[in-house]
């Protein structure tokens, strides 16, 4: 994560300044933040930023000041209508949608608070981080805002917890920040009492609240009610600028249901999912897995442990693939994307360059491949091959569409059946559908205009290229990192000479 310090730093009169504060796109917790960049110049020639400057937290421009609008939120006065995704808060008006591109609100925070089986030690370390850290340093004048959310990554950016204090900081300062001083008090008053009321709970029933002696309490029920009310709409994941076209997304109209996660709640075979997830990694066999029965249930779990925002739930999704029929058109229109090639990216990109040679008759040639892609009198088992350096059966696509079918089925109910792993950055890629059939044309559409991702989705697993050749493999890697370093040294030397001759 690139720091919030990493950034240049300014003259004035020649003298050297305090850095600017950063304007780049900082990556926090998968989600681009944007950051502020109005400042002012004392009477010492310092650098300083304004004192009322309050950041929204989707917004994409810099802000000075902030406004009230006509009823419950503090919103800033020059927001750009297409700067921001929003949809109407219950009251009808517009409201910005959440910093965080996994598209978890403080919704998300409440559900683990009324969770039975979430240990209290969980729930007391959100409470913590509502009344010590953000509500302690909001403001107690005026209308007793709170400090933009950059001041509290500032705040935690030592902690050896940072990565999940701001992930939740800034879900609930999204929820918090924008409502009028009335409201935000009423909030936290109703969470301190859910928190006095779990805490005597706990003390009563032992160190967690075990959910077959602790029901949540009626009060706390209505309390954490009240305070969903105050939440809108889920944030709208706002799509990141692609080489390809998408379908567009919609926003939503109404709310989700998220569906059971049994996966991570139920203990199995002696140990709950999320907690060894958890653990600290002290690397010494334990023995968790028996089987591999054993190891295939767990593993579908561990898939499904990763969440992103859903789309509709599928009993309230007429575009669902509930029957066979259905499920068989999805994948006879991903068949026809697949093999369509009358106009696509690389045959586009792959003609221009044709073409560039041909008439100017120097520079690279074509390759082979790239004059297959070019000619149109080609078909679309050629074209394809020219790729996918292969050829591929009827059956094979077919195969291809049924897999993408089963990964789509999942990601729509909010599973990213990516593991862990793969990095926080591989997990955060994610794009939202209101439906299933919005979800399968976007797809479909892609697939159809870039067959590179058809080279994707088509490459061997690496877990079978290991088990099927490891000394061949790991000749392979080493061959590449020599090739790398080579390379590397080259371009270094070949920088450094240009600089010695000079420009």
């Amino acid at each position: 994560m690139e720091s919030l310090f990493d950034c240049q730093a300014g003259t004035y009169n020649n003298m050297e300044l305090l850095p600017y504060w950063p304007t780049e796109m900082l990556d926090v917790l998968g989600g681009e933040l944007p950051m502020f960049t109005g400042l002012e110049i004392d009477g010492n020639g310092l650098l300083e930023p304004n004192p009322l400057l309050s950041i929204g937290p989707s917004c994409d421009s810099s802000l000075s000041g902030l406004g009230m609008d006509g009823d419950w939120f503090v919103a800033p006065p020059s927001l750009e209508p297409s700067s921001v995704a929003s949809s109407p808060d219950i009251e009808g008006q517009a409201r910005e949608k959440s910093p965080d591109k996994t598209g978890q609100t403080f919704d998300s925070d409440l559900n683990m608070l009324l969770d039975e089986t979430v240990p209290m030690e969980s729930k007391k370390w959100i409470f913590n981080t509502i009344f010590d850290i953000v509500s302690k340093y909001r403001f107690h004048d005026g209308e007793r805002i709170f400090p933009s959310l950059e001041f509290y990554f500032i705040l935690v950016h030592n902690d050896s917890d940072a990565d999940r204090l701001r992930g939740l900081i800034a879900r609930f300062h999204h929820f918090i920040a924008y409502l009028k001083s009335y409201k935000a008090d009423e909030a936290l008053v109703s969470l301190k009492a859910v928190e006095q009321r779990m805490e005597a709970l706990a003390d009563q029933k032992g160190a967690e609240i075990a959910p077959s002696s602790c029901p949540i309490p009626d009060n706390d029920l209505m309390a954490m009610s009240q305070l969903k009310g105050l939440l809108d709409v889920e944030a709208l994941a706002i799509a990141e600028p692609e080489s390809f076209p998408i379908i567009s997304q919609e926003p939503a109209t109404k709310k989700r249901k998220r569906d059971a996660d049994p996966e991570d709640c139920e203990i199995r075979a002696g140990f709950r999912l999320s907690d060894e997830l958890k653990a600290p990694g002290e690397y010494r066999y334990n023995g968790l897995v028996h089987d591999e029965n054993h190891f295939q249930s767990i593993n579908d779990a561990y898939l499904r442990h990763a969440r992103q925002r859903a789309g509709l739930a599928a009993e309230d999704d007429p575009t669902w693939p509930e029957s066979g029929d259905r499920k068989r058109q999805y994948v006879k229109d991903l068949f026809d994307a697949i093999t369509n090639t009358v106009d696509f990216h690389e045959a586009r990109k792959a003609k221009a360059k044709v073409e560039a040679h041909n008439a100017a008759t120097r520079g690279k040639a074509p390759s082979a491949s790239e004059r297959v892609l070019a000619d149109e009198t080609k078909t679309a088992v050629d074209r394809l091959e020219a790729v996918l350096h292969c050829k591929m059966s009827n059956l094979e696509v077919e195969l291809v569409s049924w897999k993408v079918l089963e990964a789509a089925m999942a990601c729509q109910q909010g599973h990213t059946m990516r593991a862990l792993w793969a990095s926080e950055r591989t997990n955060s890629q994610w794009d939202v559908f209101e439906t299933f059939e919005a979800r399968w044309g976007a797809i479909c559409e892609n697939m159809k205009d870039c067959k590179m991702m058809l080279h994707s989705v088509t490459r061997a697993d690496w877990v079978a290229k290991l088990a099927g050749a490891p000394m061949k493999e790991r000749k392979n890697k080493l061959n590449n990192d020599s090739i790398n370093a080579r390379k590397g040294a080259q371009l270094k030397a070949g920088a450094k000479k240009m600089l010695e001759n000079g420009p």
